[in-house]
């Protein structure tokens, strides 16, 4: 037989190769999909606006204040997709080398009523493919069975050294600040107790990390482990969509802003060095309530500590391919709850750097600016406009029928067109189930109806100064 024959590493490559260029090519169709439709969709409204306007109907300025919105987050949307498809390109086409040495690392466990959890998140933490680990437990005074059962597993497992610690009740933050005084690793993995780790997570982090010098930590990627039903399956798809437009942008330009609770890995020194200059000294501790590099006063001590981070000048990057697996809320009572967690938190980390920066300007510096001013400053003036003016406007327009009905509803269409095209796209860059786009007609419901609308309340209690409630 004449011609060459294709070996396994030959054909491996020119189908990663593949997989790549039909990545990209998604990625920028839906980056143009996206602007031109918010540009059309924008003078669309813009020229019902000024008829409306003309002929005295007070509806129009709605109109002019929803294509206002629509040009604004459509553009947002786009700039993200292009750098996130560049970064995915650089990332991609840049193969990491292995390290000389790989550093010893601690992995931080803190657990507060986790009996159900706390044993298999010690399995998949001890069954790491890595050289060099130890484990910390913190049991931040459980009332069930917690520190029992994770003190069964205490010494040395699997050749992995394994250290339970027990501590009055004070809050997940305490708790990590206990197990950060007693790791002894080069490196710092910070997980919650009801996650799970693939067992190449570590490699990867690290990996990450040493061919990023000036990066200080790296966050992985957070995937819903029980997908059981519609509610749980939409935040899946709502974690994939995050991870594959937002933080996969803000990576390229190493500002990531939030690095997750479930897996985020640090450099020891820059925590050593954000609880130098920001965490307080041990003369005023209380009990229970210890010092170090995670603070105590915003319900989001992950975002807390990943905007310290960065306002020391280091940079946060995303590591798609290091997974850890959570368990998302499965009743409508439990989802609002942690949203409710969530954004107000948000709202006061941006109150505390906004202090902070009015102190010392250097604390906020231009790269966290952009994306803080892109990300949640934009969304805290856009989000209150829509569900107000845009929302009824829209849902008046259905109503009411006619033509213009008719054109909105082949907007909504071409938008899901995209929105589609993109699920599809980041369940690649992902490794995730395709099959998820199959719930996209939901998504924009839950979004608008059940995320967004908590942030009225958020504000409201954050204005009134209402008391912070952990459970």
């Amino acid at each position: 037989m004449t011609g060459k024959t294709l070996t396994f590493g030959q054909t491996t490559r020119a189908s990663m190769t593949f997989k790549l260029g039909m990545e990209l090519f998604l990625y920028g169709m839906a980056c143009l999909m996206a602007g031109g439709l918010s540009v059309g969709t924008a003078a669309f409204l813009l020229e019902r606006a000024s008829e409306d306007l003309l002929a005295g109907n007070l509806s129009g300025y709605q109109a002019l204040t929803l294509s206002i919105l629509v040009l604004i987050l459509g553009l947002r949307f786009s700039y993200f997709l292009l750098l996130a498809m560049r970064h995915h390109w650089e990332r991609e086409s840049r193969p990491t080398p292995d390290p000389e040495h790989w550093p010893m690392v601690s992995i931080l466990v803190p657990a507060y009523n986790e009996e159900a959890g706390i044993e298999a998140a010690l399995r998949t933490s001890c069954a790491q493919d890595y050289p060099d680990f130890e484990i910390i437990v913190v049991d931040d005074g459980s009332t069930d069975r917690t520190l029992e059962l994770a003190r069964r597993h205490e010494g040395v497992q699997d050749g992995v050294p394994i250290r339970v610690f027990g501590k009055v009740n004070a809050g997940k933050w305490s708790a990590h600040n206990l197990a950060f005084r007693e790791a002894r690793g080069e490196l710092v993995l910070c997980v919650d107790a009801d996650s799970r780790l693939d067992p190449d997570a570590l490699e990867h982090l690290v990996r990450a990390l040493l061919a990023n010098e000036d990066a200080g930590c790296v966050a992985g990627q957070v995937r819903v482990r029980n997908r059981d039903g519609i509610l749980t399956s939409l935040q899946a798809l709502e974690y994939l969509n995050c991870n594959g437009s937002t933080r996969m942008a803000q990576s390229g330009q190493g500002s990531v802003l939030v690095v997750p609770g479930p897996i985020g890995l640090f450099r020891a020194s820059v925590l050593q060095e954000v609880w130098d200059h920001f965490g307080k000294s041990s003369s005023d501790e209380q009990e229970g309530r210890l010092s170090g590099p995670y603070e105590d006063d915003t319900f989001a001590e992950d975002f807390d500590l990943s905007v310290a981070v960065l306002a020391l000048g280091h940079r946060i990057i995303y590591e798609p391919r290091a997974i850890s697996r959570t368990n998302a809320p499965a009743s409508m009572t439990g989802l609002l709850n942690q949203r409710y967690r969530w954004q107000r938190g948000s709202v006061q980390v941006i109150r505390k750097l906004w202090r902070r920066s009015k102190d010392n300007p250097t604390m906020l510096p231009p790269r966290l600016a952009h994306w803080m001013l892109l990300t949640y400053g934009v969304d805290l003036l856009v989000i209150p406009l829509w569900l107000f003016l845009g929302l009824p406007y829209v849902v008046s327009t259905f109503v009411t029928g006619g033509g213009m009905a008719t054109n909105l509803f082949e907007l909504f269409f071409l938008f899901m067109g995209t929105n589609f095209i993109l699920t599809l796209c980041y369940a690649s860059t992902h490794r995730d189930k395709k099959r998820l786009a199959l719930i996209l007609p939901f998504h924009d419901l839950y979004q608008t109806f059940l995320l967004q609308g908590i942030l009225g309340f958020v504000l409201y209690d954050e204005i009134r100064g209402a008391p912070m409630r952990w459970s």
